[in-house]
């Protein structure tokens, strides 16, 4: 069987299932994670609002299936196929290279599976930032990659013009989230923001994703 990537089920450490930023409207199950009388991990499901859409997990109840977008923290790459896929789009810091990668790769043909009987339970970050100040900016500083990438890859596959239209919503509600909240003087949220229009306006302007911590 040809494939682009294999994935199994990746579960944060809340119990919720980690996954891909995607380039189709889907909603993710939410899931809970709660321990029984005999100590056993159990998972339930919660029913939102958003069960008519189709989810980003295959169904549970299959073993194998095809996926639009996987998430990297777990993958299997098909080493064949990686140099005719193109590899991965070296623009990218963090976040969206694994979905432009399922997106490129599906354009050829080759699907993403994921393997439901395969559970992968994550730790959280593992990484120990006691400085809160250093911390903060670890936490802006993925904020601000999680913008820049996310329009990037929507411009690079759907072009400026629909890019645009997405984005500067975005980019007026960021802007007024700024200006309220320094108007009630929240230093810790205007600095958050501030990161998040660097991040678009630096992506909508072509530059690279160069913001390290």
């Amino acid at each position: 069987m040809e494939f682009a990537v294999i994935t199994g089920t990746v579960i944060l450490c809340l119990g919720v299932f980690q996954i891909s930023k995607t380039f189709e409207k889907q909603k993710p199950t939410k899931v809970y994670m709660f321990i029984d009388s005999n100590g056993n991990r159990v998972y339930l499901e919660q029913k939102t609002f958003f069960d008519n859409f189709k989810y980003r997990q295959i169904n549970k109840n299959i073993d194998v299936g095809s996926i639009e977008s996987i998430h990297g923290s777990f993958m299997f790459i098909n080493k064949k196929r990686f140099k005719e896929i193109g590899q991965f789009d070296k623009n990218f810091f963090l976040y969206f290279e694994e979905t432009d990668y399922c997106k490129r790769a599906l354009s050829k043909n080759l699907k993403s599976y994921q393997i439901n009987s395969v559970k992968v339970q994550t730790q959280g970050r593992t990484v120990i930032i006691k400085n809160k100040k250093e911390r903060s900016r670890l936490d802006n500083v993925l904020i601000w990659h999680f913008i820049w990438s996310k329009y990037y890859f929507t411009k690079k596959n759907y072009g400026t013009m629909i890019s645009l239209l997405i984005f500067l919503p975005i980019l007026l509600r960021i802007t007024c989230k700024i200006i309220f909240y320094q108007f009630i003087n929240k230093e810790k949220l205007i600095e958050r923001y501030q990161f998040r229009l660097n991040g678009l306006m630096r992506s909508i302007m072509g530059k690279s994703s160069n913001l390290r911590p």
